[in-house]
């Protein structure tokens, strides 16, 4: 079975998958489920398992355990963020209200175990359970962190990363090692699959924090310098304090932080953003992630089938939006 039939596949099953719970909570779960999205995650868990094994079926269920639980933290952001629109559409916050939407998230969590319990036959059961509960509690040390670094008008560029890495990074080597694991991967070789997650992750975060701001082509329901907008601590951000002195900073970073006029306010962060050359600056950063994207590549496939992994990648890498 190739990677393209098997993700179909995989969104049949997912489409077709019952939430066995009462229906005032499974309705929020399947809305959100129905809004779509890349599936990236639960691609991962089919192209890590698919490099070692065949019985595709199988990986199923752990991949529906990763989307769901990446939904459910959708959820819950669009909730702390006071966010109605998820997508282009309201969000289960904006449909449901936050009592509604709080508890089908809480739901949501505690049902992946329930589909994991799948494999409790299985000798690597409690690796998986273990695996997924360690990730669990990653993201939400990340989301704490980025909340935390609201309150903080200079962040350094490796609590940046720390924060990228748990929040974004830790789901996605979440995906690729416990889809390798299924699949009876050696445990050597999962260190390389979870340095490839945490790479993977840490520059799809820069990426995206520099479409944000420079993409011709905005997401779908998102605002164009949204977090310029909403004074968030991008790269980009990080990026012009390291390259400012003392003095300058110190104005930055209050005209960063200032209740002015939106479009005032934009126009002279553009101006320093160019005259830093932040454009240039945070894209070499983000090349140098995918510069070790390839080398970790390379390791993989000495010893896996990484064809699905290399197309997914590259699509990651290509994406405009």
């Amino acid at each position: 079975m190739t990677f393209v039939i098997m993700s179909r596949s995989f969104t049949n099953y997912l489409e077709e998958s019952q939430i066995d719970m009462l229906p005032s909570l499974a309705e929020p779960i399947a809305y959100t489920l129905a809004s779509g999205g890349k599936r990236i995650r639960p691609r991962l868990v089919l192209a890590a398992y698919g490099a070692y094994a065949s019985d595709t079926e199988v990986v199923f269920a752990l991949a529906r355990a990763i989307e769901y639980f990446h939904n459910f933290s959708l959820i819950h952001d669009d909730i702390m963020d006071d966010a109605p629109l998820r997508r282009g559409r309201p969000s289960a916050y904006g449909k449901y209200g936050a009592d509604r939407a709080i508890l089908s998230g809480d739901a949501m969590l505690v049902y992946c175990y329930r589909i994991l319990e799948e494999y409790q036959d299985r000798a690597c059961y409690g690796q998986l359970i273990s695996g997924f509960s360690q990730m669990a509690i990653g993201v939400c040390e990340g989301q704490q962190m980025d909340m935390e670094f609201e309150e903080r008008e200079i962040i350094q560029r490796h609590e940046y990363i720390t924060m990228i890495s748990k929040k974004t990074a830790d789901l996605l080597s979440a995906a690729l090692v416990l889809g390798a694991r299924l699949a009876s991967a050696p445990e050597d070789q999962l260190l390389h699959w979870h340095r490839m997650g945490q790479l993977l992750g840490v520059a799809f975060q820069m990426e995206d924090d520099w479409l944000d701001y420079y993409s011709d082509h905005p997401a779908l329901g998102k605002q164009k310098a949204g977090d310029v907008i909403q004074k968030k601590k991008s790269i980009l951000y990080i990026t012009a304090c390291e390259k400012l002195d003392s003095a300058e900073r110190s104005r930055f970073v209050e005209l960063y932080h200032a209740d002015l006029d939106t479009k005032l306010r934009l126009s002279q962060v553009e101006e320093i953003f160019e005259n830093l050359s932040i454009r240039e600056a945070v894209r070499a950063d983000i090349e140098g992630y995918k510069a070790e994207i390839t080398e970790t590549m390379k390791v993989l496939s000495q010893f896996a089938n990484i064809v699905a992994l290399q197309e997914l990648a590259d699509y990651l890498a290509g994406r405009k939006y």
